[in-house]
């Protein structure tokens, strides 16, 4: 990530403020009993995101909308609120909490690891970020959700978004450009992950070794989601911040303390969960499930059922979905019910299960060391499932790891790779249980050596993790290097604002194609026109896709201004296009030849042309 001392700094501060007053304000006045520093600070995190998820919608609904000075004012008031609270009820004081050195190890830590993951991005790689930044920008122009991304594309809007809304409010404050906060925060959400393990792991045994040690395996040994850099995850890294929180919480409405407190904690953070992602709002529906049976099991084993030690569980549950109902709504008013369970056996029901997607999932779980990372969350898993403690958690970790395989039980629009993309957070869970399980088995007399065991445990980890993750970035995924930027850069000031632009284009998947370089970022940085235009124009109507599926279709196997160059052109309304050396069939050295092109500019490999003549657009 290529970002000077001063524009982190910006980023790291407008980030804490989105990602920690609110959950602040709320631990303030509702205190969190028995949770040490970083247990606290994984709630706050999750709360803040579920916060503003939750602010947007209701701005949304009542047709409200908010400036970045509106914001402020909002961050302002929402420190004195929690700072109210901190003085007047003079107890549960977060400085007052143990482990402050875990906490500043844990987020400090991963945040300046994923950062240095980073090292060297110009711009986020892959195409998902293309789409996350032009929501974000739709955000920003109209104060709150938009209903739709007009004038950009003519699509609906009706994506989870707390990481947009969030993310938007990182940029205001910030005052830093889109597609910057959209790679820093998304490390620094990355960075966190480690927070929202421990705090599952903690909630479940309250063991903080082997929560360390399980926010130790996700951070820096997990391949996974180090490696959602590659993509640009961010909408699901905000649901795995929202999920650990949210099955804790689960689990505090029918154990220990405060059950009054959890269950309205996980009513805002189920509602969160519903707006953050759906599938992690499903893992969370999941989890709930399972504690659920396991209280019931409990009961009956000792033949003493009673029905309000489900009345958290239950009213939290329900409380969240009603308050992400209307969005719900919404999804499925614009889309075809998503909702579907089916099962098939052996080359039944799943056309999409080949030898080259059973081999993808293979690339999913890992390089050969992360058998360590599966070997360690089954060793946990069968732990718990024979000691009873966090039976809920473990069968819930079973459930995800069947929903890994190619053929077997369905749930949701989600197939197995998506599943496989979360393992590592039970893994994880599951798997500092196992270590922390396996140092306990040392003689009592053996205190100081079961400490130098746990250092060395997670040393090892540690380094071994950070060495094969230290270039977790997929180079095929790099579409944009610091030429392309600098291109942006000039696209912005030195263009008109109804420009359209032709680019480089390749076959992607499920019958769409993308860009191959900066240029497929030109719509998503300047607002000019691109012919393939980032993967959301996929929302739209079927005439539009098909125009644009087309279209993109015929830009890949351009080779020169031929006579389907100008017929292309022309269709298109094109009056630019944008080539990078060595990326994609169409190349600068065969356009310079063409009678109805001159070149605008040409730096650092990265070629513009205008249309002029005859062939200019006619307005």
């Amino acid at each position: 990530m290529d970002t000077g001392l001063a524009e982190l700094l910006r980023l790291l501060l407008a980030s804490g403020a989105m990602l920690w007053l609110p959950g602040l304000a709320w631990q303030a006045w509702l205190p969190p009993r028995g949770r040490d520093w970083a247990e606290r600070a994984a709630d706050g995190l999750a709360l803040s995101l579920s916060f503003w998820a939750l602010l947007a919608l209701a701005g949304f609904y009542l047709g409200l909308s908010a400036a970045p000075e509106g914001l402020r004012i909002g961050l302002a008031a929402l420190a004195v609120i929690a700072a109210a609270g901190f003085w007047f009820r003079r107890v549960s004081k977060p400085w007052s909490a143990p482990g402050f050195g875990m906490l500043a190890a844990l987020a400090a830590g991963g945040i300046a690891w994923r950062l240095f993951q980073a090292r060297g991005l110009a711009l986020p790689p892959w195409v998902d970020p293309l789409h996350h930044g032009l929501i974000v920008r739709a955000v920003l122009e109209s104060g709150g959700l938009p209903a739709n991304l007009s004038p950009y594309l003519p699509v609906p809007f009706y994506y989870h978004f707390s990481f947009h809304i969030t993310a938007a409010g990182v940029t205001a404050l910030s005052g830093l450009p889109v597609e910057q906060v959209l790679l820093g925060f998304g490390q620094v959400l990355n960075g966190l992950v480690g927070l929202a393990v421990y705090r599952l792991s903690a909630a479940v045994w309250r063991d903080r070794r082997g929560a360390a040690l399980a926010a130790l395996l996700a951070v820096f040994f997990a391949y996974m989601p180090g490696y959602y850099l590659s993509w640009g995850r961010y909408t699901l890294l905000a649901g795995l911040l929202v999920l650990g929180p949210g099955l804790a919480a689960v689990w505090e409405t029918t154990n220990g303390p405060g059950r009054a407190e959890a269950a309205a904690r996980l009513a805002l953070l189920a509602a969160g969960s519903l707006l953050s992602h759906y599938l992690t709002a499903g893992l969370l529906a999941l989890g709930a499930a399972a504690a659920g049976i396991s209280l019931l099991a409990e009961q009956l084993r000792a033949r003493a059922f009673r029905w309000k030690a489900f009345a958290g569980l239950v009213g939290g549950g329900l409380a969240g979905v009603l308050l992400g109902l209307p969005w719900l709504l919404r999804v499925l008013s614009f889309s075809r019910p998503w909702l579907r369970v089916s099962a098939a056996g052996l080359g039944e029901g799943f056309p999409e299960v080949t030898g080259d997607y059973i081999g993808y999932l293979g690339q999913l779980l890992g390089p050969e060391y992360q058998w360590a990372l599966w070997a360690l969350g089954l060793a946990g898993l069968l732990l718990a499932l024979w000691r009873g403690q966090g039976r809920w958690l473990a069968g819930w970790g079973a459930v995800i790891a069947l929903l890994c395989l190619p053929r077997g039980l369905r749930l949701g629009p989600f197939s197995p790779h998506h599943y496989v993309m979360v393992l590592f957070l039970p893994a994880s869970v599951l798997g500092g249980y196992a270590l922390v399980s396996l140092i306990d088995r040392l003689p009592a007399r053996a205190g100081v050596w079961k400490r130098a065991l746990a250092a060395l445990l997670a040393l090892i980890a540690g380094a071994a993790g950070m060495y094969f993750t230290r270039n977790v970035v997929n180079p095929v995924t790099r579409l944009a290097d610091q030429a392309d930027l600098q291109a942006l850069d000039w696209i912005q000031v030195s263009t008109p604002a109804d420009a359209r632009f032709l680019i480089n284009t390749t076959y992607w998947q499920d019958g769409w194609y993308r860009g191959v370089d900066g240029g497929a970022w030109i719509l998503t940085r300047t607002g000019r026109r691109v012919i393939q235009p980032p993967p959301f124009f996929a929302f739209g109507d079927e005439d539009y896709v098909r125009q644009v599926t087309d279209q993109a279709k015929r830009a890949s196997q351009l080779t020169g201004c031929d006579q389907a160059f100008w017929d292309l052109v022309r269709e298109a309304g094109i009056t630019h296009v944008y080539v990078h050396d060595g990326r994609g069939s169409l190349t600068a050295r065969a356009l310079r030849r063409c009678g109805g092109l001159i070149p605008v500019y040409a730096v650092d490999g990265v070629s513009l042309f205008e249309v002029v003549g005859d062939f200019a657009r006619q307005d």
